[in-house]
């Protein structure tokens, strides 16, 4: 006869007898088993629980259950539904049916859906012989901080193989940093700290992707959400790359070689040269200017030289990257020099010339360039422009490769016909001056145009364009075109008696009929090297040494045209012209221009005489005068 142990009470125990005295045997001890512990019902947590501590409070209802419930002597539980880790609980309190423990969640994870199944487990039974029962999802949320990574940046690839780590998160929260060789983190190395950085001990793997993520840990070891995954990639044979490979033109006197900041670079070494020895050269910056003293050690003042140069990155720890290829500065000095005009620490109050009831007042530092920029200067711009993709040729103009705006007219003119600049013959990828007019004023320059030109000098230089998408920004120290009430300042520096056309014929100012060495009184107006005049030539400079704000060629101001707007209300201080232009009869928007040209009629060559024309033409009387802040 068969042995039978009796486990259960009620009809499951008659079931067994029933078995046990060798009658029929309509269920297993194991189905009966099931059948009774299925009916187990979790009270607490309920369906959709959100939970925000670190134990979770667990209450299971066995009244329909027909057993002995003393024989139950633990509970296996598991978070992640059938299958998952479990976790055996063997001390809890029971008030008849109703059974209650805590669960500690230490090794959970924040603000995550868990789903509890539970089991009884018996004194006299297999642990596995009842059924996973009472399904119940919840959610644990302690609120805990999610990190946010810093450094190094997503897919960077970064100098040196000791890398920071660095995020953002709460000061006095303990961090959990895993690191590993893929997304997954399968076999990823994990660090506690209570830092928002980490600097390894042993280097990473030169050339191989590194994954790290950082999460939140509470007082009792919760996980928080973790941060987002991210890449990187720790090298030692990558190389400071420049903005423009190869040879670049250096028109200001006192150039910028300048190349990419390197992630992970503590300092660069630059070796330049001159075809002598090269000088070495350490800096923090990804970029050293070639000051005078530094351009004397290279060559003689003056010249016109091709200087070399190379770059390598080391890291803070002193790992070494590989040199950058070898780059080329070709040095041609043409921007022109500047003038102090209102210095710094100075308001400046005046009265523009020929309005002697207004007042204005300057209160920014700004120099301002002693000439007109030449043809030689906008040739080697617009050429390089071409040659980096940035202009190109259009029916004889210069246009802006991405948006088509005319930037400098090279044949026929909105008005007018150009006489000073030029494709090159035979290679329509170099705009060239026409012989005798290097050093004339550049005409025919839009007043799109002249802020290229002025972006231009600023990168030479290092400096903030002044201009992004054809809008000034004001917080720049680039150069840029000077406002209404600069250029009229400047005026009334260099003409400090005022100005009469009849005082100054004779060839001191370029104006129609003005009787200067190069004009002619004919048609086109070029037999003599004219109609403009050699920059600064005349001696018109005044006291300050800014020459031909009268005369020769109309001066682009940044500010739009209206009747009126010019001089401002009295007191005005720092004005920088209307918000919105004022459209004319043929719907044009307009800025101004100032000055006066070699066509100008005696007339109407005064200091107060002001032009306009639209921003997009080209004029063979317009030309182009900068000014740059002073920091």
């Amino acid at each position: 006869m068969a042995r039978c142990r009796l486990l259960l009470g009620g009809s499951a125990l008659l079931v067994l007898l029933g078995a046990c005295a060798g009658g029929p045997k309509p269920l297993s001890e194991r189905d009966a088993l099931i059948a009774q512990y299925a009916r187990l019902r979790v009270v607490s947590p309920a369906e959709g629980a959100v939970v925000s501590s670190g134990t979770l409070d667990i209450e299971v209802d066995l009244s329909d259950v027909v057993a002995d419930l003393s024989e139950i002597e633990a509970f296996e539980i598991s978070l992640d539904g059938a299958g998952g880790d479990t976790v055996l609980v063997e001390t809890f309190e029971r008030a008849g049916a109703l059974f209650s423990f805590g669960l500690s969640l230490i090794g959970a994870s924040d603000n995550r859906e868990y789903r509890l199944v539970i089991r009884p487990v018996l004194r006299t039974a297999a642990p596995d012989a009842l059924p996973w029962s009472g399904e119940r999802r919840w959610r644990l949320s302690l609120m805990l901080p999610t990190p946010e990574p810093l450094f190094p940046p997503e897919g960077a690839t970064v100098l040196g193989t000791r890398t920071e780590l660095r995020w953002d998160g709460p000061a006095g929260t303990t961090y959990r940093l895993e690191i590993g060789r893929d997304a997954s983190f399968s076999s990823a190395i994990t660090v506690t700290t209570e830092e928002t950085r980490f600097v390894p001990e042993e280097p990473f793997a030169a050339n191989r992707d590194v994954y790290w993520r950082v999460s939140s840990l509470s007082d009792l070891g919760i996980a928080g959400t973790p941060g987002p995954v991210r890449r990187f990639r720790p090298s030692l044979d990558s190389a400071p790359r420049p903005p423009f490979p190869g040879s670049v033109p250096a028109i200001v006197a006192e150039p910028r070689i300048r190349w990419s900041p390197m992630i992970g670079a503590a300092v660069y070494e630059v070796e330049i040269s001159a075809g002598g020895a090269p000088v070495t050269v350490r800096t923090a910056d990804a970029g050293i200017t070639l000051d005078t003293d530094f351009l004397s050690r290279l060559f003689s003042a003056g010249a016109s030289e091709r200087i070399a140069w190379r770059v390598r990155a080391e890291s803070r720890d002193g790992e070494v990257g590989a040199w950058s290829d070898t780059q080329y500065v070709v040095y041609k000095p043409l921007a022109p020099a500047t003038v102090p005009v209102v210095e710094p620490d100075t308001i400046v109050r005046f009265a523009p010339p020929g309005d002697a009831d207004a007042s204005i007042t300057l209160t920014r530092p700004f120099a301002m360039a002693r000439t007109e920029v030449t043809n030689a200067l906008v040739a080697e711009i617009a050429t390089f422009a071409i040659r980096r993709g940035a202009a190109r040729i259009v029916d004889n103009v210069l246009v802006d490769a991405v948006t088509g705006t005319p930037l400098l007219g090279l044949d026929d003119l909105t008005l007018g016909r150009q006489f000073g600049l030029r494709a090159g013959p035979g290679n329509r990828s170099v705009i060239v001056s026409d012989v005798g007019r290097a050093g004339h004023p550049a005409v025919g320059v839009s007043w799109y145009g002249a802020i290229a030109i002025a972006n231009a000098l600023s990168f030479a230089a290092g400096l903030d364009p002044a201009y992004a998408g054809g809008r000034r920004v004001r917080s720049a120290d680039g150069y840029r075109l000077p406002t209404e009430a600069e250029w009229a300042y400047a005026l009334s520096l260099a003409f400090p008696s005022g100005f009469d056309a009849a005082g100054y014929s004779g060839g001191r100012v370029n104006f129609f009929r003005s009787g200067d060495a190069f004009e002619s009184v004919r048609e086109p107006y070029t037999q003599n090297g004219g109609p403009t005049t050699p920059v600064a030539r005349l001696s018109n400079g005044g006291p300050v040494g800014i020459y031909d704000l009268l005369g020769n060629a109309w001066e682009w101001c940044d500010d739009w045209y209206t009747r009126g707007s010019f001089p401002p209300p009295r007191g005005a201080a720092d004005p920088s012209g209307p918000v919105t232009p004022e459209v004319d009869a043929y719907g044009l928007a307009k800025r101004v221009v100032r000055g006066g040209a070699w066509n100008t009629r005696a007339p109407g060559m005064t200091p107060s005489a002001r032009g306009s024309f639209p921003p997009e033409a080209t004029s063979h009387s317009v030309g182009v005068r900068l000014v740059v802040p002073i920091r």
